[in-house]
């Protein structure tokens, strides 16, 4: 799949039903959940996470929660929030505003780093990994790590499709000169996306023109000017 149609939710739905939390005495701070359940399967933008707090943590306490892709030779982190959690032995649910969410593409997975304490619980499921950091990584190699086989833990991700970008000022027609010269610009293009995230990100590009176009006109895709040839 390539883009997300609709919102989604990624990782265990039911994170209450996951509520074990002794997690080898907190030897372990960091996971990564391989199973399909917590595998991204198109394009899009974590607006909410939710978690299962353990009991009798000294709230609030932060976990990092983050997606992971498979770059070839080792693991990159696609992106991470540092959330709050603010309830013990409850669904704790955070909103991640517009320019801080995290963008996902298919094949990412869900992971988190506990480096305030043990956060989320846990209960029987199937493949994860699990590390101790020292400190945050953006690069890991998951594939040598502790490999599990009988976890699910209390996370999910809800993902929204990101918005689609729309050029702003396309006339259905512009006048043209019989005096112009080439070099002379005779439109600038103004494009948008309402997705933070991509403000800074946003390019036009075009596949090329054919028969009349392509003898008369060309686009700067840096200045988004079309030019007279």
């Amino acid at each position: 799949m390539g883009q997300c149609t609709t919102n989604q939710i990624v990782g265990e739905q039911d994170t209450r039903s996951e509520d074990d939390d002794d997690y080898e005495g907190g030897a372990v701070n960091a996971v990564l959940n391989l199973h399909d359940q917590y595998k991204f399967d198109c394009c899009g933008f974590i607006y909410t996470w939710e978690i299962y707090v353990r009991r009798n943590v000294i709230t609030p306490i932060n976990v990092k929660v983050q997606a992971w892709y498979d770059s070839g030779s080792t693991w990159t982190r696609r992106g991470e929030n540092d959330i709050t959690a603010t309830d013990d032995r409850n669904e704790n649910v955070i909103v991640i505003s517009p320019g801080n969410r995290i963008r996902v593409f298919p094949n990412d997975y869900i992971g988190f780093y506990e480096y305030d304490g043990s956060v989320i619980t846990y209960g029987n499921g199937d493949d994860y990994r699990t590390a101790t950091f020292t400190t945050d990584k953006t690069t890991f190699d998951w594939d040598t790590a502790t490999a599990g086989n009988n976890r699910d833990h209390a996370i999910h991700a809800r993902i929204t499709p990101s918005e689609i970008p729309a050029f702003t000022n396309l006339d259905d027609t512009v006048a043209i000169s019989n005096n112009e010269v080439a070099g002379t610009v005779i439109f600038t293009l103004a494009a948008s996306d309402s997705d933070p995230e991509d403000a800074t990100q946003l390019t036009v590009a075009h596949t090329g023109s054919t028969g009349f176009a392509a003898a008369f006109f060309e686009l700067d895709t840096t200045t988004c000017k079309a030019i007279l040839s």
